[in-house]
């Protein structure tokens, strides 16, 4: 008797990579020639090795970085394509790059941010700048002072409204851009709005509460929650025994579990780095082995 036996085999697909590119963006640094331009492309990859190749479209040799620089000698639309390869998927995408004007006009513009969602005095304020076609830069902050940086940052040290006004320079042409910030003086109330604490994984599933004091006065006490990490609160509580002076009175926290002897984490700060650190919405703790947290402040006069 003769049996007939059939062999199916299934292998796995193999993944070849995969490769999307969504735009490329472009920046002209200066506003005369020679152009110097910044290329960056946005794009999805796969897993695995990735190459990238620019063409600039004047015959010039072939880039390889991700994000390159290149110098145009002459004015001109230029078509710039890359390519992005992943592993055994590549793909391509152009834009037109015009630069057919022998100079270009200066845009000048920043933003700004800062730690705090209220500039308080004194309060640090960090400058971005987004002006297009511009070599060098002059900064007025309007109390003062000045700076030669592309993107500065400044301290307000007194409370005041301050026009900071940028001037963008390329070839002996300027251009500028203003904008008004209001510095509050600094602020007489603190509100502890959220405290959120991580615990090692011993005190999984135990009940927990946390309490506040301030210059060693009880300021307030959370309800218990469960430990199931990060745990938070909503204490929404104005600080009590606080009246404006940021000194070397201390606010400190204890997390406690019920019926435990002693708190299982202690964290505090002067209010004097409160002030140094120019008045953060979020303060952070990181004392190692498991134990850290998040407390969120809301400032007001």
């Amino acid at each position: 008797m003769l049996i007939a036996v059939t062999f199916t085999f299934s292998g796995c697909k193999k993944d070849k990579g995969n490769v999307e590119i969504l735009d490329i963006f472009y920046t002209v640094e200066n506003c005369s020639l020679p152009f110097t331009v910044d290329y960056e492309a946005d794009f999805s990859v796969g897993s695995g090795d990735i190459s990238f190749s620019w063409d600039f479209g004047d015959g010039s040799a072939a880039s390889t970085e991700k994000e390159p620089v290149h110098i145009y000698q002459k004015t001109g639309l230029y078509q710039v394509t890359v390519t992005i390869t992943n592993r055994e998927v590549s793909k391509m995408k152009s834009i037109n790059v015009d630069l057919q004007s022998e100079s270009l006009p200066i845009i000048p513009e920043f933003t700004y941010s800062s730690n705090s969602s209220v500039l308080w005095a004194p309060s640090e304020i960090f400058f971005t700048n987004t002006s297009r076609h511009a070599t060098t830069f002059w900064w007025d902050f309007g109390d003062g002072d000045f700076s030669s940086k592309t993107s500065p940052s400044h301290i307000f040290d007194d409370a005041g409204s301050y026009t900071v006004r940028m001037y963008a320079i390329c070839n002996g042409d300027t251009s500028m851009f203003s904008d008004n910030l209001k510095i509050e003086s600094a602020p007489s109330k603190i509100e502890i709005e959220t405290i959120t604490v991580w615990l090692p994984d011993s005190y999984t599933n135990a009940d927990l509460y946390c309490k506040v004091f301030f210059d060693g006065f009880k300021e307030g006490e959370t309800s218990t929650a469960v430990g199931s990490f990060p745990v938070s609160w909503n204490l929404r509580e104005d600080l009590f025994f606080f009246h404006g002076d940021f000194n070397s009175d201390v606010l400190l926290f204890e997390v406690w579990e019920e019926t435990a002897p002693e708190p299982a984490y202690i964290f505090d700060i002067p209010m004097s780095q409160i002030s140094y650190d120019y008045f953060p919405d979020k303060l952070t703790w990181n004392s190692g082995s498991g134990f850290s947290a998040e407390v969120y402040l809301n400032y007001s006069n």
